[in-house]
């Protein structure tokens, strides 16, 4: 206390008469604190007196040390997340901002020159209406100002910024002051076009690959065609025979022709599965009639090895797959246990149950196996395991294709070998005999608990419509209502009021999807769940039914079973 006075009489009394200040008290106990010492002059007839007068301001010292602090975290919080606030006052027509704005705005250090300025007029000239418009929604209707735009910067450079904020109001709802932050976003914006840019890079890469497979079939096919029967007409020629070395030389070409046709099916197979395009028919497929075709293709293969077969299958048990897509996997294992065999070797194949609703088909050999340095390649393309080098002709992707065709069909692929003692492939698939019986007893366990529904379709061709009306009749508890003329149904559907509306996608009147889209526009109709049927394969198609929000999209043919199943989950879910 002692130097604090001593500085006071050295300063001199006027530094402080009249206008007081904050100095460093020292309380009784030792305890330093702060004070504010303010002091005045009091005239007498005799004498000048002094009057002074000491504040405690210890706990607004700390708070306003607290809110330094805090506006300094801000500060820094703002400058290193690239964000800004600013606040208007309509009254005044003024604006605030804070010192990270200017940064934003490529004035670094300008902050003076920033505040002649409206921040509009930094917006891209191209944005401004778009910017105005918003603005406009915050101050007169409420809306809370969200803006991504462009500015540009005294260098002319364009950068990107994200504006957040909203509007205050006086008590008679006057907007009075609009306040908000601005951050940029111009890196985020850099990765979003890229990744649009490479998306759309992608989708063209895939239209180019799609329209290739269309192409590649015919023009593959065609010539190989002409190859393939020339070729087998001369072995068939009985005016011109042939020598036995030409007869084996056509044999060869045969042989190269089937293997080269082999080679183009499995390639483009693999490459429609990539691509998406390769579709689908699930039904009940008989196993024991697919292994008998199956056989029957590779008997010469057998005879030519002299290979012994032994097949086991207890019943003529079902699978829920793709027919041919099915006989496809197990021609494949089946011709390699015997291409990779030992002469005068031994196949096994075998279908059993491995649990309630699954069924297994193996395929055993006791040939070459394969090494275990190989094994991590048996399911890549074109590996061909070591056989490069040996007489025995395959493509390295028979057991590619072979996998995704099975897990395409929500199969598994599994095998286990030992080299010199053969190798074991064995496939699971769902049992069909099990999934049919699932179905039927949820369609009398959901169905039968319920109101009767009613199915409201939308279909012109009279064939589809009897076919449905067949389907609907398999269910006791379904009513069809059908609809041939499409713009009348827009004025039908909110009496029938259906629990499910299906729609043909090729109506001749107008697009199923933009039927649908009106009838979702309908005021105060609430639309149920809607089913697209269509008979093409454009991908685009299933895409716009999906964002147009329907339940479900079937590809024709309609496959019965997986349709049923899918209308009861949905009534399923309800209940």
């Amino acid at each position: 206390m002692t130097n604090i006075y001593e500085n006071i009489w050295l300063g001199g009394f006027a530094q402080i008469i009249g206008k007081g200040r904050a100095v460093k008290g020292l309380r009784k106990d030792g305890d330093v604190f702060d004070m504010h010492l303010s002091v005045s002059e009091l005239n007498l007839p005799t004498t000048k007196n002094f009057v002074g007068c000491v504040r405690d301001i210890s706990k607004r010292i700390i708070a306003e040390n607290k809110l330094k602090k805090s506006q300094e975290r801000l500060r820094k919080s703002q400058q290193f997340a690239k964000i800004g606030s600013w606040d208007w006052h309509l009254d005044t027509d003024h604006f605030y901002w804070s010192d990270q704005v200017a940064p934003l705005l490529g004035l670094d250090g300008q902050i003076e020159e920033l505040r002649k300025e409206r921040l509009g007029d930094w917006v891209h000239p191209d944005d401004r209406e778009r910017v105005k418009a918003a603005i406009h929604e915050c101050l007169e209707n409420g809306v809370e100002y969200n803006s991504i735009h462009r500015v540009l910067w005294p260098d002319g450079t364009v950068h990107w910024v994200h504006e957040q904020g909203n509007s205050e109001r006086d008590e008679q709802g006057r907007a009075v002051r609009m306040a908000g932050v601005i951050q940029d976003v111009s890196e985020a914006k850099r990765r979003e076009e890229e990744l649009d840019h490479a998306r759309k890079q992608a989708d063209e890469a895939n239209k180019a690959k799609s329209e290739f497979l269309s192409r590649m079939s015919h023009e593959l096919r065609t010539p190989l065609n002409a190859i393939l029967g020339f070729a087998q007409l001369l072995g068939f020629s009985r005016k011109h025979p042939l020598s036995d070395r030409q007869a084996q030389q056509v044999t060869q070409i045969v042989a190269a022709g089937q293997h080269l046709l082999e080679l183009i099916n499995e390639i483009l197979d693999l490459a429609k599965i990539e691509a998406g395009r390769l579709s689908l028919s699930m039904e009940a497929v008989p196993i024991k009639s697919v292994v008998d075709e199956c056989l029957d293709f590779c008997q010469s293969m057998l005879l030519e090895k002299n290979i012994t077969i032994d097949v086991t299958i207890p019943i003529d048990h079902r699978v829920y797959a793709d027919r041919t897509r099915l006989k496809q996997v197990v021609l494949n294992l089946l011709t390699n246990a015997i291409k990779y065999n030992n002469e005068d070797g031994h196949v096994w194949l075998k279908v059993k149950s491995v649990d309630p609703d699954r069924l297994r088909i193996s395929v055993k050999d006791d040939g070459m196996g394969i090494d275990r340095e190989h094994e991590d390649q048996v399911f890549k393309p074109f590996s061909r395991l070591g056989a490069e080098t040996s007489q025995i002709e395959g493509t390295g992707i028979g057991l590619t294709l072979t996998k995704q065709l099975v897990e395409l069909m929500n199969g598994t692929i599994n095998f286990e070998s030992e080299l010199g003692e053969g190798t074991h492939f064995w496939v699971d698939f769902e049992s069909s005999d099990i999934h049919d019986h699932a179905v039927e007893k949820m369609f009398e366990s959901k169905l039968a608990l319920s109101q009767p529904k009613t199915i409201f379709y939308i279909e012109d061709n009279p064939e589809n419509i009897e076919l449905m009306v067949q389907i609907i009749n398999m269910v006791d508890y379904l009513k069809l209502v059908t609809c041939k003329k499409p713009f009348e149904a827009l004025q039908d559907v909110q009496e029938i009021n259906p629990d499910l509306i299906i729609v043909d996608y090729n109506l001749e009147e107008i697009n199923g999807l933009e039927l649908v889209k009106r009838i979702q526009s309908l005021e105060g109709y609430v639309v149920p769940p809607v089913v697209v049927l269509s008979a093409s394969d454009d991908e685009n198609i299933q895409d716009d039914a999906e964002s147009v929000g329907v339940y479900e999209y079937f590809m024709k043919p309609l496959n019965i079973r997986l349709f049923l199943e899918k209308i009861s989950s949905l009534w399923s879910e309800e209940d």
